[in-house]
């Protein structure tokens, strides 16, 4: 590399400010009006300042340079520049909010050129880099454990390099969103509050990073109850969205601070910001912009607002609107659920519940096309609630194994919990559910039997998961069989208890609830004081059998089967045991009793 292109990297890493950025700009153009430059030199002039460009806003600008970087770098054979210019492109993209322009083909290439003879800390920094990029698209896909497994590590490499002080903002902004998705607020906090302390600088995109934890720290604050701290976050963001323009990320917060003033009551100043909201949006001309987001938006802070109202016509125009938005805004549909559920508590009208369910259906399809899988595990739950409510009780536990299923597929462990909770409360009142079947007690008396308006204040951002208080399971009974019944490996956890009674017992369970545990993929059935559950793993049924809280017991049940289904000799074992009928015990094979005592017995 030429002295030319070091001085110009090092002066990039050590830019603080957007007038710095705009001086260099003016160098590189002179530099590149003498022209004694080499056809290397020229492209790595052209790289920098698509980098310029994305620190001063341009994005599409440094897109339109770094992509005509990329190609030239290819042909002039420079892995630096063709990586330089592909992650330029990546933060550009980002910053736009165009994740479908992110190319996994121009990530894998990256990561080929990382293999190339770089220098080490090129490569560290590189590798930080795409593992940052891989967690933003883990993020979009809601996929959170692994969000922060690439974070994380891409934390690890670059915050021992100071020239990417830029960058670690950033991480910090995108391991906080994962642990409020999950739910953790208190670690959620920890790590937007460090994006704030180690932003510096004054480019837009710093700035604008710092706004998005602002903002998100808001949102934790309201959730947590803390109404005053969470209004002087958010303003403190709009500030920064207001001088840039921003339109979606802007009408956002003028929205949160409607909401969070009609949850204090103070419906003078959530009009007042509503008023507030509509000048920032007079600055935009709705027939030019591109993007009519906004304006959407807009009608449905207007919306939220009328149906708060305690006239019955503007409480009218405000459903009229919230109607008109089912397609695009979920906390549209969630505040109708609302409403509608204000109004069966008032009338005690069952037919209200035909009113609710093509929302809850349109719900969980806007869940699923935004990949919020956080909020289609609640739709789940809410439709849990209501099927109850219809003394639909096999299709309620079916809706709540559903809901806990995608909770814990996405790595959403609290909620998860919440949703466990759900289902051994019901267990714990199934013989009043039943008794309440059987007499027809009326829609009153089952309102409250069911948590129907906390689940809608957590849809709303109004309500935090609590952590569930972990108490320890009592078990009983581990058992691996056949769906036909055939027993293949069964051990007992309490003294004095047989075999022949327990699975005697177990199996008048399991023939009366078989056609629900595979019909409805139920996971869980409850008999006198024992639950049993239940997870299948390939051809078998693993089944467990506890007294007391059904979640930690179900994580030990997930780790079992994942055992059973990844341990070659336990497989292999069973397998034999299905030919030769003989059962397997805890030293045969060894590793099966060594897998018992490990997860059930630590």
């Amino acid at each position: 590399m030429s002295t030319l292109i070091s001085e110009l990297l090092e002066k990039l890493q050590k830019l603080s400010n957007t007038e710095q950025i705009e001086e260099q700009l003016q160098y590189l153009e002179e530099i590149q009006k003498t022209g004694d430059c080499t056809p290397e030199e020229k492209l790595w002039i052209q790289t920098l300042k698509s980098s310029y460009f994305m620190y001063l806003g341009m994005f599409k600008d440094a897109v339109e340079l770094a992509d005509d970087a990329f190609q030239k770098s290819i042909e002039l054979d420079v892995p630096q520049i063709s990586f330089h210019a592909l992650m330029v492109r990546f933060g550009s993209w980002m910053q736009l909010s165009r994740p479908q322009e992110l190319s996994v083909e121009d990530l894998n290439y990256c990561e080929k050129i990382l293999n190339t003879s770089l220098p080490l800390n090129v490569i560290e920094v590189g590798k930080g880099i795409i593992n940052f990029i891989k967690g933003w698209l883990s993020f979009m896909g809601g996929k959170m454990d692994l969000t922060l497994e690439q974070t994380l590590e891409s934390l690890r490499l670059l915050e021992k390099y100071p020239n990417q002080s830029l960058t670690i903002p950033y991480i910090f902004t995108l391991i906080g969103y994962a642990y409020n998705e999950k739910g953790e607020l208190e670690t959620a906090l920890t790590f937007l509050i460090k994006a704030l302390e180690s932003s510096k600088g004054d480019y837009m995109h710093i700035n604008t990073n710092r706004a998005m934890a602002l903002n998100k720290i808001g949102e934790i604050y309201y959730q947590k109850g803390n109404l005053d701290e969470a209004i002087g976050y958010f303003k403190k963001s709009l500030e920064t969205w207001i001088q840039y323009d921003s339109l979606i990320y802007g009408g956002s917060i003028f929205d949160n601070l409607i909401n969070i003033s009609l949850y204090m009551d103070l419906p003078k100043q959530a009009e007042d910001y509503l008023n507030q909201f509509k000048q920032f949006l007079q600055r935009f001309d709705k027939n030019k912009n591109p993007n009519a987001e906004i304006f959407m938006q807009y009608k449905w802070s207007k919306g939220r607002l009328l149906t708060s109202s305690t006239r019955t016509r503007d409480k009218a125009k405000g459903e009229k609107i919230l109607m008109g938005l089912i397609d695009y805004i979920p906390q549209a549909v969630i505040l109708l659920c609302k409403l509608f559920y204000e109004e069966l508590h008032s009338t005690n009208d069952l037919s209200i519940l035909d009113d609710i369910q093509p929302l809850i259906e349109r719900l969980q399809h806007l869940s699923e096309r935004g990949n919020s899988y956080s909020l289609l595990a609640q739709t789940k739950l809410l439709q849990g609630q209501l099927s109850l409510l219809r003394m639909n009780i096999g299709d309620a536990r079916q809706q709540l194994t559903q809901a806990q299923h995608i909770a814990e597929e996405h790595d959403l462990q609290l909620l998860a919990q919440a949703i466990s909770k759900e289902h051994d409360k019901l267990f714990e009142k199934i013989d009043r559910w039943q008794n309440v079947k059987k007499s027809d007690v009326v829609l009153s008396d089952r309102l409250n039997f069911v948590s129907i308006e906390e689940i809608l204040d957590r849809m709303q951002g109004r309500r935090a998961l609590e952590p569930l208080e972990s108490i320890k399971e009592e078990p009983i009974f581990l058992l691996i069989m056949g769906r036909d019944g055939v027993s293949y490996f069964n051990h007992t956890f309490v003294q004095d208890w047989t075999f022949d009674d327990i699975f005697s017992s177990f199996m008048s369970a399991f023939n009366s609830f078989s056609s629900e545990i595979f019909a409805k993929s139920i996971d869980r059935i409850k008999i006198d004081e024992n639950v049993i559950l239940i997870r299948p793993v390939d051809s078998y049924l693993i089944c467990y059998v506890i007294k007391g809280q059904s979640y930690p017991a179900l994580q030990k049940l997930t780790r079992f089967s994942d055992a059973i289904k990844w341990n070659t000799e336990i497989s292999e074992a069973l397998k034999k045991s299905v030919k030769t009928g003989e059962e397997l015990d805890l030293n045969n094979p060894a590793s099966l009793g060594v897998v018992v005592n490990d997860i059930f017995n630590s």
